[in-house]
């Protein structure tokens, strides 16, 4: 996804990657005039931004700062020499002095913390004689309660009295319970102050952030109902370090959105089985530790509970059946939690179910009425067996299908009828067999499709041509009828093409040249024959060309210069002749960081197949140890909380001899020494000298979710 400027509310621009609403209603608000207390239901609002570390003017609560110190204590302006002197000397006198105290007072103890006032032994028994912190915490200086307390006591200068009434000694203890947070949090090192700590309602401690392409509304920090009360708490990614969430956060008894993910929370899952308002839970990415508690399935009234990205582990409590008005459950990525799958079929109002990355098992649940208004469901990489059930594949809601390297077996689901939601089905590293249906085209707007590394057999349907919305599509390694490579050219906007071991046969089609959008084209280890046509010279959006292991003839092209993205170029293992000049030396940019063709001499004398000066590694014809690496593309998109991120892996894999003639054995790819999968590209290759690794990355870029708009 492209990034947007987003205006924050004191006037200043900044860069957000991700801004994005996931599947609840959003509510716009007026950020012109920003009042006292700003009314808005946040109740189902979940928004994923990614704010940079940017310096804003910040509220100095603490004691000044290194720099600050140094600035206050800079020189003065030289004056005349005799002057300078009797200065000198007064601070060598000083010098002595002071080290003179200092022995003086060698082995005696630290005076003791500056005494609490008469106020804040009011507010410090007020606290705790309501059960909102324990005593020690509230006494001992080193604790934020503590610090907190003194605060919201004597330092505050809004001087809020908590004896006025009911309702103000409960704004009051909310008030302590940001600033515990604050403190807690290390908030003197925020990437955003919020305005917290500032002497003004704390319903005001927030900050309002516009997009400027979508004119949405992202409030940070502190939320008020119209009473006054805290109802969300939003203060993701901006940098809160801390051991756990204070319990103080239980005293904001109006709270329905606790969104804290991306920042250092560490800790276990905190006890707020009591805060019966709490409907959205965002902790993604924090730190978290242990077990999900058996009594999360109390709070039936939450809408989102989002967990991704942790280090929880352990059986998933079945009282999670329990929550039936969850909408967004995000479990992914925790590498330790298990349980069956089906433990969450009852969960009917879900619309996003994440849960890749663990150690679930079971079945998919199957029929027309589980999860009727499921969106996104992602149960990549976990133990799930059996087949794919065919009424995901017609369900009339959901629009991303990731059930990528598990067990699943089978053959794929010829039961397909007219789906226009569907837009992501990855099912590879499974062990799908079956041939691929004719009725595929009736999920009319696919835009990614990934079956590599199964057992599909037959050929690709004819009738594909009709997928017009494909943006990408795999079907790398299985055990494909030799074949033509299929009409794909309606296929606009196709960007990357793998097709790695699909016994294709005959001339490289010319329609390949029209599809302008191509980022990459892996037609390695088949039959192709002809020569590399002009026509590659026409897409300059090419970054990686994966021809090699094939049976083409000919030269370079001197088209091929006009690439000038074209970073990953595999000629070898063709009978490809001439030299390189039109690469080596062009004068259009063209530099690609990995070349590779049949460069290297004979093994009597003879000349080289093709003569290469910039080549990065050479081959030979009968060699089948160089740049003997399966290059098997594959893509790991993060769809999670609303957004789409692809980006490609080339596997570090050693190829079988004869790869080319061996693929029908070559099923499985487990892609074991890939380097940071679902973040960037990466291509590697080994030098037959040195048996060293070279590895390169790059970004490839993120795409917009349009349907969560």
């Amino acid at each position: 996804m492209n990034g947007s400027t987003i205006q924050t509310d004191t006037g200043a621009s900044v860069q957000t990657n991700t801004v994005l609403d996931a599947l609840e209603q959003q509510n716009d608000v007026d950020v012109e005039q920003p009042g006292p207390r700003i009314d808005i239901d946040v109740s189902d609002r979940f928004v994923i931004e990614e704010l940079p570390k940017q310096e804003e003017e910040r509220i100095h609560d603490q004691l000044p700062t290194v720099e600050e110190a140094k600035a206050n204590l800079s020189p003065l302006p030289a004056t005349n020499p005799k002057k300078k002197m009797l200065k000198i000397g007064g601070a060598i006198l000083l010098l002595v002095a002071l080290l003179g105290t200092i022995i003086a007072l060698t082995g005696k103890k630290e005076e003791p913390p500056m005494q609490i006032t008469t106020r804040g032994e009011e507010v410090i028994e007020f606290l705790f004689d309501l059960g909102v912190s324990p005593l020690p915490a509230l006494k001992d200086p080193t604790f934020a309660q503590h610090k907190a307390a003194v605060f919201v006591a004597d330092g505050d200068n809004y001087k809020m009295d908590y004896n006025e009434s009911p309702e103000a000694a409960k704004r009051f203890i909310e008030r302590f319970a940001l600033v515990t947070m604050f403190y807690h949090f290390n908030g003197a090192s925020w990437a955003y102050n919020l305005n917290f700590l500032s002497a003004q309602d704390h319903c005001n401690w927030s900050s309002t952030f516009t997009t400027a392409t979508s004119d949405k509304t992202i409030i940070k920090g502190v939320v008020c109902n119209e009473e006054g009360f805290v109802t969300a708490l939003q203060l993701s990614q901006n940098n809160l370090q801390g051991r756990h969430i204070p319990n103080e956060i239980n005293s904001l008894t109006h709270l329905e959105t606790l969104h804290l993910y991306f920042n250092t929370i560490n800790g276990e899952f905190p006890v707020v089985r009591e805060m019966k308002n709490l409907k959205s839970i965002a902790l993604m990415q924090t730190g978290l530790v242990g077990t999900i508690p058996e009594w999360i399935g109390e709070m039936s009234q939450l809408t989102t509970l989002a967990l991704g990205n942790n280090q929880l582990h352990g059986m998933v409590p079945s009282s999670i059946s329990n929550l039936r008005n969850l909408k967004i459950l995000g479990l992914d990525d925790n590498s330790g939690l298990t349980g069956n799958i089906n433990r969450f079929k009852g969960l009917s109002a879900l619309e996003a179910l994440y849960l890749e990355d663990n150690a679930f098992t079971g079945q998919l649940p199957s029929g027309g009425n589980i999860w009727p208004k499921l969106v996104e469901l992602d149960v990549s990489n976990n133990i799930i067996d059996e087949s794919v059930p065919s009424s995901l594949l017609n369900h009339k809601e959901l629009v991303v299908l990731d059930l990528h390297k598990n067990r699943l077996t089978g053959t794929f689901p010829d039961d397909i009828f007219e789906n226009t939601n569907l837009k992501v089905l990855a099912l590879h590293e499974n062990a799908i067999g079956g041939t691929l249906p004719d009725r595929l085209p009736f999920l009319k707007n696919l835009e990614h499709f990934d079956l590599s590394f199964n057992a599909l057999t037959g050929t690709i349907p004819d009738d594909v041509s009709q997928l017009t919305s494909m943006r990408y599509w795999s079907t790398t390694n299985n055990r494909f009828s030799a074949q033509p490579m299929p009409d794909m050219s309606t296929w606009s906007e196709l960007q990357d093409v793998a097709m790695k071991n699909n016994n294709l046969s005959g001339p490289l089609p010319a329609w390949l040249g029209g599809l302008g959008k191509l980022q990459m084209i892996d037609l390695d280890s088949n039959k192709l024959t002809g020569s590399i046509p002009s026509w590659f010279g026409l897409l300059p959006n090419l970054h990686a060309m994966l021809l090699n292991r094939n049976e083409l003839t000919g030269t370079i092209p001197p088209e091929l210069a006009n690439l000038k993205k074209l970073d990953l170029l595999l000629l070898d293992g063709n009978s490809i002749t001439g030299n390189a000049q039109v690469i080596c030396e062009a004068d259009t940019g063209i530099k690609p960081t990995l070349f590779t063709t049949d460069c290297y001499p004979g093994q009597h004398g003879e000349a080289p197949e093709i003569e290469c000066r910039c080549c990065t590694t050479c081959c030979i014809d009968g060699d089948t140890t160089c740049n003997n690496f399966k290059w098997t593309s594959t893509v790991d998109p993060v769809w999670e909380y609303g957004f789409l991120r692809p980006n490609y892996v080339f596997s570090l894999a050693n190829a079988p001899a004869d790869y080319s003639k061996a693929g029908n054995s070559q099923i499985s790819d487990p892609i074991d020494n890939a380097f940071d999968s679902r973040r960037h590209l990466v291509e590697n290759k080994k030098s037959a000298d040195d048996a060293s690794d070279a590895s390169r990355r790059y970004a490839a870029g993120t795409v917009l979710a349009d349907h969560l708009g």
